[in-house]
């Protein structure tokens, strides 16, 4: 028995809507394939044009293959409470998406070679570099950065795990520090400090993550994206539920004075060990609107501050290089996480305290005299 005409009408719009979108999909990837990473992406900020020509490019090596948003957590005993699982193997994005045997983000720590400098970076999800791949977090880019000025290999050990909040972070310095031997330490802990989240929180965000994972697999979907991101960059921010109601002696997961005695305790682990110590203040959206943050950001902001003034460690202040770099929406993934961008951005005032630290780290070899002919 033929079809009905209804039925026909119905199969032919559906071929049709489906071969559109197929064509749509096809003609997106070619976009993709074909025009400047410049055109494509944006720059976020008044950067140098070098400096924009890499942010762009890494921006267009992300569109082709995006991060995967899995992040797995395991049960950890005594104050860790939780962890990165060891030898973890992203399945989309291969070795790039994977956690070394002490179960930090990276590659395998291979033995200390001759002049190495190791700079240990230590925080939650924006330290782990939550919606970036590997290489696009701020620690790692700082240590590039230094490795093409030296003469000297450097490594960047990306210690920051999701949802740890300085309590824990301490705690895995304590247990994996030593076997990690750091020249510096890179401590960036706020956000699981303040607000009252564990676990459960973050592995809801990794799951909403997830399931815009597919989505992003769609060049449609990430060219629309980058085409329309000129008109979101003036939208307001959408804060955390509980950022306006926060008390930060009631509320918050670790008491203000609590969290200024584990950031002391790194700074003195550090001293016994002759390391070297680095404070980064975390930037977020509600620094590029008018009028102050949340009073509770600025309390632990305030003591961060003044922790790093009694230790005479240097401070990455981002909400000041963020503002200081005409940073947008562009620059965060949400409302706490920078992305490649910011992370960018970052990096530069990591590089720039490091030098404040010594500056014979980032100091460029002299060209060799030019030889008679």
């Amino acid at each position: 028995m033929p079809p009905s005409p209804r039925r026909r009408r119905l199969l032919f719009t559906t071929a049709t809507v489906v071969a559109v979108l197929l064509l749509l999909e096809a003609a997106a990837w070619g976009v993709e394939l074909a025009v400047t990473p410049e055109r494509l992406y944006p720059d976020p900020s008044p950067l140098e044009e070098q400096q924009v020509r890499e942010l762009s490019a890494r921006a267009h090596g992300m569109a082709q293959q995006p991060w995967s948003g899995e992040v797995r957590l395991v049960e950890a005993p005594g104050a860790l409470r939780w962890r990165l699982p060891p030898g973890q193997r992203d399945s989309w994005n291969g070795p790039r998406e994977r956690t070394n045997s002490l179960g930090l983000r990276g590659a395998e720590l291979p033995p200390r070679q001759a002049g190495e400098l190791r700079l240990l970076s230590l925080g939650d999800s924006s330290v782990y570099g939550f919606g970036v791949l590997e290489d696009e977090v701020f620690s790692q880019l700082a240590a590039a950065t230094l490795a093409q000025s030296l003469v000297v290999p450097v490594t960047g050990v990306n210690g920051g795990v999701p949802g740890y909040d300085s309590g824990q972070a301490l705690a895995l310095l304590q247990q994996l520090g030593d076997r990690i031997d750091p020249d510096v330490i890179v401590v960036a802990c706020l956000w699981s400090d303040l607000y009252p989240r564990g676990p459960d929180a973050v592995a809801a965000v990794a799951a909403l993550e997830e399931a815009r994972g597919p989505l992003r697999r769609l060049a449609s979907y990430r060219l629309l994206r980058r085409l329309l991101s000129p008109l979101l960059r003036s939208r307001h921010v959408r804060y955390l539920r509980s950022m306006d109601q926060l008390e930060a002696e009631r509320n918050s997961r670790v008491p203000v004075a609590s969290y200024a005695a584990n950031l002391e305790a790194m700074a003195a682990w550090a001293r016994q060990r002759q390391v070297q110590v680095v404070y980064v203040m975390l930037p977020a959206p509600v620094d590029l609107e008018q009028g102050s943050p949340p009073e509770t950001i600025q309390v632990y902001r305030e003591a961060l501050r003044q922790v790093a003034a009694e230790q005479e460690a240097p401070l990455v202040d981002g909400p000041l290089i963020f503002r200081q770099a005409g940073a947008n929406l562009g620059c965060f993934e949400d409302n706490v996480h920078p992305a490649a961008a910011g992370h960018y951005l970052l990096a530069l005032g990591l590089v720039d305290a490091l030098q404040e630290l010594d500056p014979s780290l980032i100091q460029v070899p002299a060209a060799p005299p030019a030889q008679p002919e």
